[in-house]
């Protein structure tokens, strides 16, 4: 029987919880939160959902030291402040097989090279997880893309998160045009700080560009909250899409360029996700989200620009970037 972890039951780590709930071969769950209440929230969302007999028990910790010492696929939802100590205590106390990290990975451009040194070393398989991947629209989307010669890609936008948020996006042009490398520029950013809603965490507004292999990139953000469109232009296909309300605008080369509208479910929640990449990972050791390898390559440039843009505002030096 397979043991699975979540690591974190805060929002996102109890609709990884939920997910889980759907499995279709035998588990055993463990959750772990410092916090009492975030378990009692995962708890009570987990049995909002369908029994399902091939989850044959979920046990409710307070610390990684009540974990079971083997296991197969451990889930680290934490925020990114603490998530390479995290997996460092992980390791060291337990013998696992595969891990599946959130975003940003890391707030320490240092934690990257000993993390992966540190899962080679154990001999841990990871992945990150930028979902739109495995969107059934995007899938499509990238089937027709296929043969472009560069793809654009903007998103604009009001208050939905540009640090929190921004790889996410990255991601999506890098799986879009099966590129890896990053360039960017927090260059349009603006000059301010902003509170995160999460404290000690921060956001900003303004733009950030850039180009993923030779595709070019825009991610504009201001502060109040508005609508936002994604607009992916390539030599055969252009697209824009509101993901929000599940609204596309297409054309096409093949069809002369014409415009024409359809509506369809775009967004795919976590609750309906963590199941299928489980599954994949621990029946065929492979899933349809970046490695650790390829992620780095986005997070780490990343971080370290919003990271160059806080110093240059501050004007002081910093060893992390605050985000998550």
């Amino acid at each position: 029987m397979k043991k699975i972890v979540i690591i974190g039951a805060g929002q996102l780590g109890s609709r990884h919880l939920q997910a889980l709930s759907k499995i279709r071969f035998p588990v055993q769950i463990e959750v772990v939160d410092t916090i009492p209440a975030s378990l009692e929230t995962a708890k009570i969302r987990f049995e909002e959902m369908p029994n399902n007999l091939n989850v044959r028990a979920v046990k409710y910790l307070t610390s990684i030291q009540q974990l079971s010492k083997n296991i197969d696929f451990a889930i680290i939802a934490t925020n990114a402040d603490v998530r390479a100590d995290v997996v460092r205590a992980l390791l060291r106390l337990c013998d696992v097989q595969n891990i599946l990290l959130e975003k940003v990975l890391f707030q320490k451009p240092d934690d990257y090279l000993q993390i992966y040194e540190l899962l080679q070393e154990k001999n841990v398989k990871a992945w990150v997880n930028h979902p739109r991947r495995q969107f059934p629209f995007y899938k499509q989307l990238k089937n027709q893309l296929a043969g472009s010669k560069q793809i654009s890609y903007q998103l604009q936008g009001g208050g939905w998160g540009l640090a929190c948020n921004g790889l996410h996006m990255i991601d999506h042009l890098a799986f879009l045009s099966g590129e890896s490398t990053l360039e960017i520029s927090g260059a349009g950013l603006n000059p301010s700080i902003i509170q995160s809603k999460r404290k000690g965490f921060v956001e900003f507004s303004g733009a950030l560009h850039g180009q993923v292999g030779h595709h070019p990139f825009s991610l504009y953000c201001h502060q109040e909250l508005s609508p936002e469109t994604i607009t992916i232009c390539s030599d055969n296909l252009n697209v824009i899409v509101d993901e929000a309300n599940g609204w596309i605008r297409f054309a096409s080369k093949e069809n002369g360029w014409k415009w024409e509208e359809k509506k369809e479910r775009i967004i795919s929640y976590q609750s309906e996700l963590t199941n299928l990449v489980a599954e994949d990972v621990l029946n065929s050791g492979k899933c349809d989200l970046p490695t650790y390898d390829e992620a780095v390559k986005l997070h780490l440039p990343f971080i370290r620009c919003l990271m160059r843009h806080i110093e240059q505002v501050e004007n002081n030096k910093h060893d992390l970037c605050p985000i998550t």
